[in-house]
């Protein structure tokens, strides 16, 4: 593997996961802003977190048990539509920039 193809990944990889973190901060200041926004910012980045230390952990544990990630990407499709509908019940945000 090129060296520079993996810093080139790695570079668009940040830009990418770091923008989504930018709009998951915006998105909660204009829901929530000054009651409960910068606690609720921090429940997410908390999960974010969580999510990201045990989520590979598990989904190792999954393959070594099942010998393939199907069960893994299953639970991954079913919490990801679950985050969908709680996003859709938001509804407007309370305030606008």
């Amino acid at each position: 593997l090129n060296v520079f193809r993996l810093y080139l990944f790695g570079a668009f990889f940040g830009l990418a996961y770091g923008g989504g973190m930018a709009l998951v901060a915006i998105a909660s200041g204009d829901h929530f802003r000054k009651r409960s926004g910068g606690t609720i910012l921090g429940g997410i980045t908390s999960m974010y977190t969580v999510g990201g230390a045990l989520g590979p952990l598990f989904t190792g544990i999954l393959f070594d048990q099942k010998g393939n990630y199907n069960l893994a990407f299953t639970i991954c499709l079913v919490l990801a539509f679950l985050c969908l509908l709680l996003c859709l019940r938001l509804g407007k945000p309370l305030f606008r920039a």
